[in-house]
């Protein structure tokens, strides 16, 4: 489940931008991944899930959907009577659809929005992206639109203009001193912000609004160099759950992350040291003691090779191996978890994810 999981994050993508994605071939990677089992000093493999993904040259990712062959037994089988007594297979093996996701872009190739869709494809909720005018990400922000209440006067007004998925809005009082910043996605007010204003143009907070679809929202500071230095959580009605600052070493790398909760108390840090080959990261709870310690090993052009977790006080956890073919194209991932009730040794790997291309 830890590869599925990172394989979420940029799983069915739809791109409604054919005149400029068009001249780009379309490439397509498979992830099979298998359970290992070992059944007298037999290694056997059980497919238990897929990711099927398109993508362009360029990397960006067209569409994508994961499937599951997991099925329960009492779904294959029932128990019937008569002559034929016994279990009864209902229905084959086959692959079931996990979810999907789409990935929209605008017309200058950058992510706008992602909708993710469950197995019956009903959509599980939206994700917006907000950038700057030179290209910087200020926001994104996640809401379930069937919990979102329609504005149908943007509707008209999307359909009239052609404006993009996310915009904004500024309403004056009569006496121009209070200002409501109102924004949309999708024709949804998801946010609304009344102000204020002095004669000098202060704006002095006076109400926040969230709409009851919003699931959440985070919101991004950049340093100098247009790196992250400050990320913060807000959850549900705008209730801020957390927040995260980032700093970075002599060579941009990140060197230190701390998070702290609602109370804005440290709730874990987690420290990067780098040698040859090797990045070490480092967790820490809101003790000060270590929680938590991932090394990664990497060749000479920088591909991951090794992956290995450790608790707090240096035990193994489990290990991941990366293998690639020969034109340096992820083939395999090995995970190796010698904790693991019915593990004997570590060379044979609990989890396989094999990757094919076209």
């Amino acid at each position: 489940m830890y590869l599925l999981e990172k394989i979420k994050c940029c799983i069915l993508i739809f791109v409604s931008m054919g005149t400029i994605f068009a001249q780009q071939p379309i490439q397509q990677k498979i992830i099979k991944h298998y359970h290992v089992v070992v059944s007298d000093n037999n290694q056997v493999k059980e497919l238990t899930g897929l990711a099927q993904i398109r993508y362009l040259s360029d990397g960006s990712i067209l569409d994508s959907t994961n499937y599951s062959y997991v099925t329960p037994l009492s779904e294959k089988y029932a128990y019937v009577g008569g002559s034929e007594e016994g279990l009864q297979l209902l229905r084959k093996m086959d692959k079931e659809i996990i979810d999907r996701y789409l990935y929209e872009y605008n017309l200058d190739g950058v992510l706008e929005n992602i909708i993710c869709t469950g197995k019956t494809n009903q959509i599980l909720w939206k994700e917006f992206y907000k950038y700057s005018p030179n290209g910087v990400l200020l926001k994104t922000i996640r809401f379930n639109p069937d919990k979102a209440e329609p504005q149908q006067s943007m509707v008209r007004l999307k359909k009239q203009n052609q404006i993009s998925s996310w915009t904004e809005a500024f309403v004056y009082d009569t006496t121009g001193t209070m200002m409501e910043h109102q924004e949309f996605y999708d024709e949804f007010l998801i946010e609304r912000t009344t102000y204020r204003l002095s004669e000098s143009g202060k704006q002095t907070l006076l109400q926040e609004y969230y709409d009851p679809s919003l699931i959440q929202k985070s919101i991004y500071k950049f340093n100098e160099l247009e790196k992250i230095k400050h990320q913060l959580i807000v959850e549900n009605q705008g209730i801020s759950v957390k927040s995260i600052t980032f700093s970075y070493d002599g060579f941009g790398r990140q060197n230190k992350t701390i998070t702290f909760n609602e109370d804005g108390l440290v709730q874990d840090s987690i420290k990067w040291v780098y040698k040859q080959n090797q990045a070490i990261s480092t967790h820490y709870n809101e003790m000060g003691y270590i929680h938590r310690q991932f090394i990664y090993d990497f060749d000479s052009h920088i591909k991951l090779l090794k992956e290995r977790h450790y608790d707090g006080v240096g035990n193994l956890l489990f290990k991941q191996i990366y293998s690639y073919s020969e034109n340096d194209r992820l083939f395999m991932i090995r995970k190796f978890n010698p904790n693991h009730p019915n593990r004997t040794n570590d060379k044979i790997p609990l989890n396989v994810s094999i990757f094919e291309y076209d």
